[in-house]
């Protein structure tokens, strides 16, 4: 198992998050068809250790979340559920034969509202306006 994989494993495992995205988790990029709220994963940075000898599996890697929503309101609780499922976690995240993750830090926020962006909520609607805020973990693991 891959750290993608092992956070979509604890995205959606996670109850008050699958609650307000189910499996709308993307690495890098979302589908035309996404329905929001939904939230795509990108990694920003990552730094192996390295000896003269060798490079062991230990990753420091930066992940930016960003989530699209329909309403600010639900934007707000889907980043107040990722810090919930993911800042200051430590132990195996996957599940059996998952990722060991020493630990994850929070590194940042931002808000970003996108008008303009065509969109479809779940029931159909479509609206020219979502909210994009994003967070920034940091996370330190062995996969």
């Amino acid at each position: 198992m891959d750290i993608y994989e092992a956070m979509f494993d604890r995205a959606t495992t996670f109850a008050g998050l699958f609650a307000l995205i189910g499996l709308n988790w993307f690495p890098e990029t979302a589908p035309q068809s996404a329905v929001v709220p939904f939230v795509i994963v990108n990694e920003i940075s990552n730094v192996r250790e390295h000896t003269m000898v060798s490079t062991n599996s230990d990753q420091r890697t930066t992940f930016q979340m960003s989530v699209f929503a329909p309403t600010n309101v639900i934007a707000r609780a889907v980043i107040k559920q990722l810090d919930l499922a993911f800042s200051d976690f430590t132990g195996i995240m996957g599940g059996a034969g998952g990722v060991t993750v020493e630990r994850i830090l929070f590194e940042g926020s931002r808000s970003n509202t996108r008008p303009d962006m065509p969109w479809i909520d779940g029931s159909g609607v479509q609206s020219k306006t979502i909210f994009n805020p994003s967070v920034d973990y940091f996370i330190a693991y062995k996969e």
